[in-house]
């Protein structure tokens, strides 16, 4: 009988060191996952099945935590940003992510704000990239005069940051080609294919000086790609709505930095000139 008692005590002791270790082991295990996805981050997310168009109330949307390294910056992240504001033209299914895009772009203004669409670089639009819902810092180039020390004026170029920390509203999708127009030259009879802007605009200088009819946008433009732009909707107060505007129509480039859903932060930029690569 003490045998018995005896072997019941060990097996018993050996069942909680066991248990012991296995909860230690689960535990440090889950404190590595824990560390390697990090903070978590609230998302907004579809409850009941949504038809396009429809008008969006607190009862069919849910908050949930997930992984921040796994959250897209479209991702929105709080209810009242979409609550009374209508869906887009698509369907949301329930356990959905809400994105800024799947909410109609016109609802997402307020008060003194605008929405205004630019066409921008292709390069700085990756694919899955910049969508409705991020916010970018807007960086402009151009060309201008300065007088230099025995008041020569000299022509430079230059880029700077012109808008910081702007709500992308929406995004086109595959880049668009800008029409070229034949215009009569005169006497000579030849023609030559100019843009329908008197200015630079984003694609620059499209103007064929040589009569012969042709024109290369990739040969005779000082930077990037001028002939394709895509067409991106930002929100913005409307005195940036006309900075936009302007530079939209005579900048020779205009490309999107993206920034992280959380960060605010506008530190100010010197603009970056061509003499500072002499």
């Amino acid at each position: 009988m003490r045998k018995q008692k005896r072997r019941g005590l060990i097996y018993g002791l050996m069942a909680l060191v066991l248990a012991i270790l296995t909860g230690f082991l689960f535990t440090s295990r889950i404190d590595a996952l824990q560390r390697q996805i990090g903070d978590m981050q609230q998302v907004v997310v579809v409850k009941t099945a949504i038809a396009p168009r429809t008008l969006i109330t607190a009862d069919m949307l849910e908050t949930r935590s997930i992984p921040r390294a796994y959250a897209h910056p479209s991702y929105i992240q709080s209810m009242s940003d979409v609550v009374n504001q209508r869906v887009a033209v698509v369907s949301l299914t329930p356990d959905m992510i809400l994105r800024q895009n799947d909410v109609a772009p016109t609802s997402g203004l307020n008060d003194g704000t605008r929405a205004i669409s630019i066409g921008v670089n292709p390069v700085s639009v990756s694919v899955d990239k910049v969508v409705g819902g991020s916010r970018v810092d807007v960086i402009v180039s151009y060309e201008t005069s300065e007088q230099t020390l025995d008041h020569q004026e000299t022509k430079t170029k230059r880029t700077r940051t012109l808008l910081s920390d702007v709500e992308v509203l929406e995004v086109a999708g595959a880049p668009i080609t800008r029409p070229k127009a034949k215009i009569d030259t005169g006497s000579s009879g030849n023609t030559t294919n100019q843009s329908s802007s008197t200015g630079l605009g984003i694609f620059g200088s499209n103007s064929d000086t040589s009569g012969t009819g042709n024109s290369d946008t990739s040969l005779n433009t000082p930077y990037g790609l001028r002939d394709k732009v895509v067409i991106v909707t930002l929100k913005v107060k409307p005195e940036d709505a006309q900075l936009l505007a302007y530079q939209d129509t005579f900048a020779t480039d205009i490309r999107l930095s993206l920034r992280r859903s959380d960060d605010r932060e506008i530190k100010p930029l010197s603009p970056t000139n061509e003499e500072d690569f002499r």
